[in-house]
């Protein structure tokens, strides 16, 4: 009779984001995940196979618990530049002191993987093209009942997706609060 599992897959999850967003992929062991989740390296390769596996369900558990969050409002029928400027209040409001500035796991792994596994490349993709759609979505109803300025919308989707990267690059970096909230700011103002 096969062993029953003594642990819960998604607190697995949990236990292993936090270890893997301050480390990264490359500097997390599957002995540091048998550390933080208590659960035996069979266990894990059992439930999740190879390291790759585990991050890329990471990844899948972040993008649920954080980016749903953080992009569902410009996302929504009717978003605005409201939800935009909600989003950029969001990420600076949460600049916390620089010994604990961690981004944003996927984002970190897009800097940090110069030619990361498929399924990690393809969940970093998805959540740069689901950053820019949503962009677009708001930049869309922003723009809808203007007739003053008609703005290249894609483009400046693409933009707003560079100024968010920017504030991760800034934020790790050790830039001050002050810093990253004028950047933000001038970014958001630079629109038409």
């Amino acid at each position: 009779m096969p062993r029953q599992r003594e642990f819960n897959e998604t607190d697995v999850l949990e236990q292993a984001l936090p270890v893997f967003w301050k480390s990264g992929y490359s500097a997390t062991s599957i002995g540091d995940i048998v550390h933080a989740s208590g659960v035996s390296r069979y266990g894990l390769y059992s439930a999740f196979g190879e390291k790759h596996h585990l991050f890329a369900q990471v990844m899948d558990h972040y993008s649920r618990k954080n980016i749903t969050f953080m992009l569902g409002p410009m996302e929504r029928d009717g978003a605005g530049m409201e939800s935009i400027e909600r989003y950029f209040d969001i990420l600076t409001e949460t600049i916390p002191s620089h010994d604990k500035r961690l981004g944003c796991l996927i984002g970190n792994a897009s800097i940090e993987l110069v030619k990361p596994h498929e399924q990690i490349a393809e969940r970093i993709s998805t959540h740069f093209e689901r950053m820019r759609a949503a962009f677009e979505n708001a930049l869309t109803g922003a723009y809808a009942q203007r007739t003053d300025v008609l703005p290249r919308v894609p483009e400046l989707a693409d933009y707003l997706v560079g100024v968010a990267m920017g504030y991760l690059l800034c934020s790790k970096a050790g830039f001050s609060e002050e810093h990253i909230r004028r950047f933000v700011e001038t970014s958001i103002e630079l629109l038409p």
